[in-house]
């Protein structure tokens, strides 16, 4: 078969923009605003896809409807002490090198770990969001990347982050489903899961924030949650990184055992309510299938 075209060729070269610090930050409970992790939850994927409300269908006679629901969980939630997020996020220097993507030390300029990423047919790859290890510099890139990782190729910037809502959340929809509350656990445990994605949307824009690329976020929640704003986040299982044990080198990069996260021997994460990701700035970056 003929190669897959490689899409880098087609893009803007754009300089990394400055991040507030270069390694892993933490944020736990106290530092995190639960409702405007809320106003970030996808509520067509919990009221639909979690819970199984039809948008032209009401609730029988005497129950609740999905708007009711999610403000008494929500209540229990807060009044429980149900979830407790907690985020670690982090700006590494990094650069392509055909689909490897290689994050150096910001201190050392060791190369830390590289991931492989697999090219679609179309000739989509994250890499290709990257700019090339040892590529000409562009204006202030080495003013912007630290002086050790520039010396060693690095020519851009990798955005990582970990979100979890907390063992006890898991704890909690587990015991529901000890005690045969089955309608219950449903409940909870989508709202769980969702409120974990609505953190990582949080997180992912606090980092936007920092990063000075938030002006293009677009005003309304729904498309903020349709990628409306500059860059991609990527999570691994999905089809543009779809290998689950390159979560390994990501764990090690962050630290996120501070925050209670585990890999389980399938490189799944443990608690269940927690998702990870590697994010690029870059603005023509997208989402894509292999």
């Amino acid at each position: 078969a003929d190669p897959a075209p490689v899409l880098r060729d087609e893009l803007d070269a754009v300089p990394p923009p400055a991040p507030p610090c270069w390694g892993r930050s933490l944020r736990r409970a106290d530092a995190i605003d639960l409702d405007a992790v809320r106003a970030l939850l996808n509520r067509r994927a919990l009221f639909r896809g979690r819970w199984g409300f039809t948008a032209d269908a009401p609730p029988p006679p005497g129950r609740p409807g999905p708007v009711e629901l999610f403000a008494s969980w929500n209540a229990s939630i807060d009044a429980e002490g149900l979830i407790a997020p907690a985020a670690v996020y982090g700006y590494f220097p990094a650069a392509a090198e055909g689909e490897d993507l290689v994050v150096f030390d910001p201190a050392t300029g060791a190369e830390r770990c590289r991931f492989t990423l697999p090219r679609a047919r179309t000739g989509h790859c994250i890499s290709d969001y990257l700019r090339p290890r040892g590529a000409e510099p562009l204006a202030d890139e080495a003013a912007v990347l630290p002086a050790a990782a520039f010396a060693a190729g690095a020519r851009d910037l990798l955005l990582c982050q970990c979100v979890t809502v907390g063992a006890r959340a898991m704890e909690h929809a587990q015991a529901l489903h000890a005690a045969d509350r089955y309608s219950d656990y449903v409940l909870f445990h989508g709202l769980a899961v969702e409120l974990a994605e609505a953190l990582a949307e949080y997180i992912h824009r606090e980092m936007r924030r920092e990063l000075g690329i938030a002006s293009d976020d677009a005003p309304a929640v729904d498309e903020l949650l349709r990628g409306g704003y500059r860059g991609r986040r990527y999570s691994f299982g999905y089809p543009a990184c779809p290998e689950l044990a390159d979560q390994r080198p990501l764990g090690e990069l962050l630290g996120w055992q501070d925050i209670g996260v585990r890999l389980s021997e399938s490189c799944q994460l443990v608690p269940e309510a927690s998702t990870s990701a590697i994010g690029v700035h870059h603005p023509q970056a997208r989402y894509f299938a292999l």
